[in-house]
């Protein structure tokens, strides 16, 4: 709550006699029909040329937004003069499908992530009718709708001992940029994100990861992967093979073939057993 000079946005009018004008009030889901007329200027105000009382709508001071990634708050002081029964602060915005901006809840066609500027101006009504000026916008600003984070999560999706490498995924904030070291990937629109991490050693180790949403790292998310020996190729190996039985007589020297078959980065082996 901005107190004296600034008051936060409601979704209703506020009755002001003419000595209490300080008092600042938003209204939401105005009609700007044909009455409405802009004051040019302090000093030079609109008028009602018809009713005998005049009135005035100068621009609105101390403007501003407070934006979170739940709600918009807009606040400022309208300057009126006159016989008025509402003094008003107008809140605008660029929107083709509604631009009058309602304290508290984001309109829904304001996405997060998105920017879109906000004007404000004074609304004046006359006491006992309903004859209304307004004055131009005014304090044109851009606001974006900040994103809502969502907590990085991570899991081991799959791993590949040789290639020492694995693949994880999980879900953060959507759009968000998720990095470990010099990678990093980005999640969708709904916050799924997959990530393949390799030159890992073999063993267990930590691998963590972070998301980034505005260039501002929001959180971190932690999974182990244990990485085994790599799958010999080729193995090397001497292997014996059936051959032909020969008879061995008792007490008389006998010679025997011997058959090995050989496999891998092995030298063939030469002689006579």
């Amino acid at each position: 709550m901005h107190m004296s000079h600034k008051n936060k946005a409601s979704t209703g009018f506020k009755s002001i006699g003419a000595a209490g004008l300080a008092a600042a009030t938003i209204i939401s889901g105005l009609s700007f029909g044909s009455a409405a007329v802009a004051a040019p200027s302090e000093g030079s105000p609109a008028t009602d040329q018809v009713q005998p009382r005049l009135i005035y709508a100068y621009a609105p001071t101390g403007t501003g937004v407070t934006a979170t990634a739940d709600s918009i708050d807009v606040y400022g002081t309208p300057n009126c003069g006159g016989d008025v029964a509402f003094c008003t602060l107008n809140a605008i915005g660029d929107s083709s499908q509604s631009n009058v901006i309602r304290d508290g809840a984001w309109p829904s066609w304001w996405l997060p992530g998105e920017t879109h500027t906000v004007s404000f101006q004074t609304m004046a009504t006359e006491r006992g009718t309903s004859f209304t000026v307004y004055s131009i916008p005014t304090g044109l600003i851009s606001v974006t709708r900040p994103q809502k984070i969502s907590a990085i999560t991570a899991r081991v999706v799959s791993q590949d001992d040789d290639a020492r490498s694995a693949v994880v995924s999980g879900t953060a904030t959507p759009n968000a940029r998720v990095t470990r070291g010099t990678q990093s990937a980005y999640a969708s629109s709904t916050g799924a994100w997959t990530m393949t991490v390799g030159n890992l050693q073999p063993g267990k180790q930590t691998l963590t990861f972070t998301q980034v949403v505005d260039n501002v790292a929001q959180g971190t998310a932690s999974v182990d992967v244990t990485i085994g020996d790599p799958t010999p190729v080729n193995p090397a190996a001497i292997v014996g093979q059936t051959g032909t039985s020969t008879p061995l007589e008792r007490g008389a020297d006998t010679a025997v073939e011997a058959v090995f078959k050989t496999s891998g980065s092995v030298s063939r082996p030469q002689g006579t057993v």
